[in-house]
């Protein structure tokens, strides 16, 4: 088609006349040409990588649809909710999350352009959008994948649709109010923000110096490194009094601040300043930023909110509590798996308790522990009442068993109930891959140990008696003396519970409660080195979102 002079002069001066008149939304283009240049974008997208001025378009698929679904309309043509994106991104920091890996730089330079293209709009449209999803994806679900750092991770959070999310953003022009309601909901998770800004302030002030190590402090004697401890413990504030006295006695109220310094970070709480606890306080107040940084991270791994009713086991802290409503009812310290048979973190729920269990012998422990007793010791067996059945249900004489032969990987090797039976009196089960449960023990005097980190994997938890009472909830039939009859006549019983709480087994090396106490706990299976170095690297192609 061809346009006289004339008509064409005209028509470039009613384009220009249209541009300047459009609103301040769309800034110095068409709504048209921007549409265009997403349009090319995505369509690259779908075919290879896309890098917008060398950041690249990490949320793949969720980006095509989005932009597809909308025709290729821009998201962000008003100002003011890249401005509000901005400031949202700006604040990742306070989740421990890092605002770089969300392309804050480039829309910052380009939403400050006074005169942008269509294809620079298109370039800000797209990494607004790519950012947003990234973004919502890291608040609902955390940026590191737990099963890539462990394939037996399985803690059941579900997938997240970020798609979603940015479309309710868009559509209600509201970008913070729409982000506000994917973050973890558990007052936990709140603790530890407020934690981490408190840190990085400690870090911001300079921290703490190193504490010599030497002979062990021990309350009322006199050391040079007191007024040194001191001024450590104020600073995180396990002493009260913030005057630094110069006096090198270990008094009452250094004592205390011992005393509360060991209980938050899983220490043996005597009040004498030894090497474990001056290892704990020369870690430095950045490495404490980011081992909750870290935590943050692992409770995104978790479903947002939790049920009414559940059970949670810090395997790092050694404890269990069981939290109804919201509110914490019991507590148990337990014992864990021991670092080369770590317990696994998962999501379950208990259906059933066993009393007075049976205990089959895993082939791990039958090879690594019973097997080698046995050789050495052929009366082993008797003295733990461990009966030796074959593939018939037979039992066996130990005595007439080859204790070299290949065949004995045949046989089951099962331990009655009784005082001596690993398991004690009771087994929490609660179905899972990994055949993990918590249960009672005959070794309660391990549970006065600040590391018990002691099992094969399973958890053994005190008290189990009372605990299983409260799971069973009935007066009538389940109250603690039938339950302690039920015990003494060694008859397994299995019983269902009306009512099933869940359970989460998860590692957490930080905590933090209401009452602002802080908690550190040692790293005993030593994950938190791998998750902060998934945490803290920029982000790469996340296959788990494409």
């Amino acid at each position: 088609m061809h346009f006289a002079k004339g008509h064409l002069v005209r028509s470039t001066l009613i384009t220009f006349l249209f541009l300047v008149t459009l609103p301040a939304s769309l800034w110095a283009s068409t709504k048209a040409q921007v549409q265009d240049n997403i349009r090319f974008r995505i369509t690259w997208l779908e075919r290879a990588d896309l890098f917008i001025m060398e950041e690249q378009v990490i949320v793949v698929d969720f980006m095509v649809n989005f932009y597809n679904d909308r025709l290729y309309r821009p998201a962000w043509s008003r100002s003011f909710m890249v401005a509000d994106l901005i400031q949202v991104l700006e604040e990742a920091s306070d989740e421990g999350l890092f605002p770089n890996d969300y392309h804050l730089g480039t829309i910052r330079y380009l939403h400050r352009l006074p005169d942008k293209s269509a294809s620079q709009l298109a370039d800000l449209d797209v990494l607004a959008s790519d950012a947003f999803l990234l973004y919502t994806f890291h608040r609902m679900q955390g940026k590191v994948n737990p099963e890539n750092l462990d394939p037996n991770c399985d803690i059941g959070n579900l997938m997240c649709d970020p798609g979603e999310v940015l479309l309710m953003a868009v559509r209600s022009r509201d970008v913070r109010n729409s982000l506000a309601q994917v973050s973890p909901m558990h007052s936990e998770y709140a603790h530890l923000k407020m934690a981490l800004a408190s840190y990085r302030e400690m870090v911001r002030n300079g921290g703490w110096d190193t504490i010599p190590h030497g002979e062990s402090i021990k309350p009322g004697m006199d050391d040079p490194r007191v007024p040194a401890i001191r001024k450590r413990l104020a600073i995180s504030g396990d002493l009260a009094d913030p005057v630094y006295s110069s006096h090198t006695c270990m008094d009452d109220t250094l004592m205390l601040a011992v005393i509360n310094f060991q209980k938050r970070h899983g220490l043996f709480a005597d009040g004498v300043l030894g090497k474990a606890s001056i290892d704990a306080m020369n870690v430095s107040a950045q490495k404490r930023v980011e081992q909750i940084q870290v935590s943050l991270e692992r409770w995104r791994w978790l479903p947002q909110q939790f049920s009414d009713y559940y059970i949670f086991v810090n395997i790092a802290k050694y404890d269990l509590v069981v939290v109804r409503n919201g509110n914490r009812i019991r507590h148990h310290v337990v014992i864990a798996g021991q670092p080369f048979r770590k317990t696994p973190v998962f999501s379950a729920k208990i259906r059933f308790l066993v009393f007075n269990p049976t205990w089959t012998i895993p082939p791990g422990i039958l090879a690594k522990d019973i097997l080698p007793a046995v050789r050495k010791n052929p009366g082993y067996l008797a003295s733990r009442d461990i009966r030796v059945i074959d593939s018939k249900g037979n039992v066996l004489n130990p005595n007439n068993i080859n204790w070299n032969s290949a065949s004995i990987r045949q046989y089951q090797f099962v331990q009655s109930p009784g005082p001596n039976n690993a398991l004690g009196a009771v087994k929490f089960m609660f179905p899972n891959k990994h055949h993990v449960y918590l249960h009672d023990t005959p070794g309660k005097g391990l549970f006065i140990q600040a590391d018990r980190a002691l099992s094969s994997g399973c958890i053994r938890v005190s008290r189990s008696l009372e605990l299983a009472e409260y799971l069973l909830n009935d007066t009538e039939q389940w109250n603690a003396d039938q339950i302690k009859s039920l015990v003494a006549s060694k008859r397994t019983t299995t019983v269902f519970l009306k009512d099933q709480p869940d359970v989460h087994i998860i590692y957490f090396t930080a905590s933090a409660w209401e009452d602002g106490q802080v908690y550190f706990l040692r790293d005993v299976y030593n994950l938190d080195r791998e998750v902060w170095s998934n945490l803290s690297n920029p982000i790469q192609q996340m296959d788990e979102i494409k």
